[in-house]
């Protein structure tokens, strides 16, 4: 199958509108931008799942104490997190099930960044809200 090929599948995957296609420039970009932002959220999990789960959450606990959110759900969330962090880089990175990925990294980041503010890390929320806008595109 030859490169131009691979590019038509993915792009049938990634396009939507009424039109049922977009310009090819568009569509490459499309295609490489949500590549890029799955191949992001697979090493972030990745890494996290390797260094161990607990280790991670144990972190998120100690670094949450001072903040609102109860230290079980803090727990919970850090847990979950690595896993669906990988599970959606590797959807997104072959263009599975787009709109469900669609939905679910946007709601994933507002949740960071509901938590981010609350730590006020207001550095680290304008670089996940810069994540959360390439993606939308």
């Amino acid at each position: 199958m030859d490169p131009y090929q691979v590019l038509r599948r993915l792009q049938a995957r990634h396009v939507t509108g009424t039109t049922g296609a977009l310009a090819s420039d568009e569509a490459l970009a499309y295609v490489l931008l949500h590549l890029t932002v799955g191949v992001t959220m697979l090493i972030h999990g990745t890494n996290r799942i390797g260094h161990g789960p607990e280790q991670f959450a144990a972190v998120r606990v100690r670094d949450f104490a001072p903040t609102i959110i109860p230290e079980f759900l803090v727990h919970l969330f850090a847990l979950t997190l690595p896993f669906l962090e990988a599970a959606l880089g590797v959807l997104l990175i072959p263009g599975l099930l787009t709109r469900l990925s669609l939905v679910v990294v946007p709601l994933l980041m507002t949740a960071l960044v509901f938590g981010t503010t609350l730590r006020e890390q207001f550095m680290t929320v304008g670089i996940q809200l810069i994540y959360a806008a390439i993606f939308l595109f």
